[in-house]
């Protein structure tokens, strides 16, 4: 056979076999010059292949334009297609090359981006797993110029460019990989803390189960919060009103319920929770009809604000606010003309419109004493209806 060639002139013809797939792009002629090199080459501690990788990725530092990085980045998958390159020999020169990366980015500053690129066509193109980043990159953890986690995620962008969402997604999960292993001391490494990662670089698409699972925690959590906000409020308001109805200005409980619950985003059981105080402050145990009617002229601005609707046409809490009567008058056993006098008090002072109480009347939903609710203020809603037939024709003959 020919003669072994010396290992200095192994690397020369390896540096011109590079210069040449550089200028040309042929991998076959590439991968046919390799196989001749080995043929000749003696024995030595790296393959021909190994040599070639690592020598043609230290020359695309230097290199101009990314025409050669890119060359590189495909090389891989060409030898490994030809059997000239196994997995764990381009493993064995990343991970050399990664060993000293922080020191080469002094003097090659987008040695990271080039180092993921090439790792990312690797992966790509099955020549090595996935599953290699966590290992290769672990001890840049606490890196300031080369982080761990910067090089993971460019990677993994490297991966989902070339191989797609769905591919790129199987082989996420087929590689079991934990990104919060790379995720530096001190910083949250929990699973809100790595959706939001593959969020904002963009790679939700590699695992959407986690990213949905995420929001729905959140969402639930501040659905959790807002109920105990909500329940919070409310309770200080009863406790508020319970003691200042008797003793404080119409005037200072209405600032003080502006302050510290504003009517746009008090809810309905703000509007039910005020008249009932007020309902409750009035009757000192017994209802009281005079009592109640006279409380809800003093405090009419007070009942108003929270029975205001959040929008033109919206009568949800004026409807509220009759229920809440309805619930008072059924605790108590409906008084005698209690309900109905309240009607009408809250409809005199412009508290409750007659939209509010047909909506009430027309609600099929079961709530305690609806029916015998509907018996006490027959009257008034007939009373109602005429004013209403009045009130047309008298536009009718004007």
């Amino acid at each position: 056979g020919p003669p072994k060639l010396s290992a200095e002139r192994v690397q020369q013809r390896i540096d011109d076999d590079i210069n040449e797939y550089f200028s040309l792009g042929d991998i076959r002629e590439l991968c046919a010059c390799v196989l001749d090199l080995s043929k000749r080459t003696a024995k030595l501690d790296d393959s021909v292949p190994k040599m070639l990788c690592k020598q043609a990725i230290i020359k695309t530092f230097d290199a101009r334009g990314d025409g050669p990085k890119q060359k590189v980045a495909t090389m891989f998958a060409g030898l490994h297609k030809e059997k000239l390159l196994v997995g764990l020999e381009l493993v064995a020169v990343f991970k050399e090359l990664l060993e000293g990366i922080e020191d080469e980015a002094v003097d090659v500053p987008h040695i990271s981006s080039y180092m993921s690129l090439f790792i990312g066509h690797a992966i790509a193109d099955e020549v090595i797993p996935m599953s290699f980043l966590c290992d290769a990159f672990n001890h840049l953890i606490e890196s300031y110029s080369v982080p761990a986690l910067t090089m993971a995620t460019n990677v993994l962008k490297t991966v989902l460019e070339l191989k797609g969402e769905d591919k790129a997604r199987d082989m996420y999960e087929k590689s079991n990989l934990k990104l919060e292993t790379l995720v530096e001391p001190g910083k949250p490494r929990d699973a809100e803390a790595i959706a939001a990662l593959l969020d904002d670089e963009g790679l939700g698409a590699l695992d959407p189960a986690l990213l949905r699972s995420v929001k729905e925690a959140k969402e639930k959590a501040a659905i959790q919060a807002e109920e105990e906000r909500r329940l919070s409020l409310l309770a200080e308001v009863k406790g508020y009103l319970s003691k200042a109805l008797g003793k404080e200005r119409p005037e200072a409980i209405l600032s003080w319920m502006r302050e510290h619950c504003p009517s746009e985003s008090a809810g309905a059981q703000v509007t039910r929770a005020v008249l009932r105080c007020l309902l409750d402050g009035a009757s000192d145990g017994a209802p009281n009809a005079d009592a109640i009617l006279g409380a809800i002229e003093k405090h009419k601005m007070l009942l108003q604000l929270y029975t205001e609707g959040t929008r033109k046409g919206d009568f949800s809490r004026q409807t509220q606010c009759l229920y809440e009567v309805q619930a008072y008058c059924f605790e108590h056993n409906f008084p005698a003309g209690l309900m109905k006098a309240v009607f009408r008090q809250l409809y005199d002072k412009d508290i409750v419109f007659q939209d509010a109480v047909a909506e009430w009347r027309e609600d099929l939903t079961e709530t305690p004493g609806k029916t015998k609710a509907l018996v006490q203020v027959r009257e008034f809603i007939e009373w109602l209806e005429e004013a209403e037939e009045e009130s047309d024709e008298a536009t009718e003959d004007d």
